[in-house]
């Protein structure tokens, strides 16, 4: 009876360490992979999944998956938003070493101006919009999703030398913001062919998706829906698909490509209208920690990105700061190549409609900042 116990003690011992084993062996082939499995990094249509969204933010769940989900629920009527700081900025400030001219100059004569009349609802459109804890989506849901362009199908037509990668057929991103991402990548691909394995895991991410992130989370380090730059469809989070088939942060020193692409990337972002959304020490603003979605790219356009860039600037304190120039004084941004006018125009809470005077015979843009008024940006030459 003694040995017998002893070779049964013996057996269970094996059959413990065997299964530390395997499941040690299981947490080394998962490693870098999306739940879905990987990316096929040779592949025209990969296929997986980024772990910031398993569903690669691209289709809505079905009633049986919310309903499963209900008891994940968390009460957002008592939901308490991060405290984003109000900048109280008064211009623009850049450092000596920025190629950026600023100044400011007297308007376009009236004569050589014509008006466009803008619906006042329309601040809540445009490339320029602030989307964060304090400040909610209001263009209907409906209307974004119509001007969004499928990522895959526009890979698929684009320049050969645009290369990224998509980790399904379903990520889409608003058209202006589209192009010039895919300008990016062309010339990051043509300082560094390894770009070609920058990683779209996330663009646009609809309500329900952002709900469904946010119940996740417990309201941890996840906006509110409507909350979320994500469905502004401006947005997209990179990351890097690697030649050993594993899936890296953009910038990580632990592989020499993601951390030459993420180098390139950040370089290239201001000169295609991209800034880093959520960068480092600025949460007091943004109201999102710094650890969260640090290579989460948004699409605001040329010039203002690169003022944002150069100065330290995130999108809140820009807008802010762009109020302190009107259109009877206009900011005089140059950067070598172009010369752009760029003011603030503000709409009145009772408005139904407002007007602006823009130089003739010369491309512009109207945004609205989703808060008080539009920012015209003119092409002077």
């Amino acid at each position: 009876m003694k040995y017998f116990v002893r070779l049964l003690s013996a057996l269970l011992i094996l059959a413990m360490a065997f299964s530390i084993v395997a499941c040690s062996d299981e947490e080394k082939e998962t490693e870098g992979k999306g739940p879905s499995g990987t990316l096929d990094f040779n592949s025209e249509d990969p296929s997986g999944s980024d772990t910031e969204d398993p569903s690669g933010g691209s289709e809505e769940p079905s009633e049986e998956e919310s309903e499963s989900k209900e008891k994940e629920t968390v009460d957002m009527s008592t939901y308490e938003a991060p405290t984003v700081e109000d900048p109280t900025l008064s211009g623009f400030e850049l450092p000596s070493s920025s190629k950026l001219e600023l100044s400011t100059v007297e308007p376009t004569a009236a004569e050589d101006c014509t008006v466009v009349t803008k619906n006042a609802a329309d601040i809540h459109v445009g490339s320029l919009i602030l989307v964060n804890p304090q400040f909610a989506l209001k263009k209907d849901p409906a209307d974004i999703k119509d001007a969004l362009v499928n990522m895959f199908g526009h890979r698929a037509n684009g320049a050969a030398n645009g290369k990224y990668q998509l980790p399904g057929d379903s990520i889409r991103l608003q058209g202006d913001a589209i192009e010039a991402f895919t300008s990016m990548m062309v010339a990051a691909n043509t300082q560094n062919a390894k770009c070609s394995g920058v990683l779209v895991s996330e663009a646009y991410r609809s309500a329900q998706i952002q709900e469904d992130h946010f119940n996740a989370a417990g309201g941890v380090n996840a906006m509110q829906p409507n909350h979320s730059d994500f469905q502004t469809g401006y947005s997209v989070h990179l990351k890097y698909y690697g030649a050993d088939k594993l899936t890296y942060t953009l910038g990580d020193k632990s592989n020499a490509d993601a951390e030459a692409a993420g180098a390139i990337i950040a370089d290239l972002a201001d000169d295609y209208g991209f800034i880093q959304r959520y960068p480092a020490g600025k949460s007091a603003f943004t109201g999102v920690s710094d650890n969260v979605l640090p290579h989460l790219y948004r699409y605001v356009g040329v010039p203002h990105a690169r003022i944002m860039n150069d100065g330290n600037y995130t999108l809140e304190e820009y807008l802010e700061g762009i109020k302190a120039y009107t259109a009877t004084k206009p900011l005089r941004v140059e950067d070598g190549a172009h010369v752009y006018h760029v003011f603030y125009v503000p709409v009145a809470e009772d408005a139904e409609t407002v007007s602006i005077n823009v130089p003739k015979n010369r491309d512009y843009t109207i945004s609205g900042n989703n808060v008080d008024g539009f920012i015209v940006t003119v092409t002077i030459s």
